[in-house]
């Protein structure tokens, strides 16, 4: 019984020493996981904006105005929380695709200040045509004087 339960201990043992040899994780080796391959080239987001509302660099804008993005490529949902507003303003953003690659990026925004210049922004994180945009875009528009 002895020789038994010593031969079944050296089995354990070999077993034990197998499944840790094999569950080491690359951060435990030094090596990196290998990355899907990105362009390193930035995307030019102007090549796929097909309109903005407002328009960039436009003045007198509607204090309750939203704002509209069309590109004629996709943008991926994840993009979503890479969009910013400048003064900060609560807003919903929301994607909506057409037929074929196009896609409108719509903020719901909550109603901004008046004689305000504000700042969309999407973060190089924003996906769009398939790939991360790479660089920081930005456009701005400023809104009416108070009434």
């Amino acid at each position: 019984m002895t020789r038994l339960t010593g031969t079944l201990a050296t089995l354990v043992s070999v077993v034990m020493l197998s499944v840790v040899s094999c569950t080491t994780t690359p951060s435990e080796t030094n090596e990196q996981p290998e990355q899907p391959a990105i362009e390193a080239t930035p995307v030019d987001v102007g090549r796929y904006l097909d309109t903005a509302s407002p328009a960039l660099g436009s003045t007198g804008v509607p204090v309750d105005t939203d704002v509209y993005l069309s590109f004629t490529a996709p943008v991926a949902e994840r993009s979503l929380s890479r969009v910013s507003i400048d003064p900060r303003v609560p807003f919903e953003a929301h994607l909506q695709w057409y037929v074929g690659p196009a896609t409108q990026l719509t903020l719901n925004l909550a109603p901004l200040s008046p004689e305000t210049t504000y700042t969309i922004t999407l973060e190089p994180e924003f996906w769009l045509n398939g790939r991360p945009i790479g660089e920081v875009w930005s456009y701005r528009f400023t809104t009416e004087s108070a009434p």
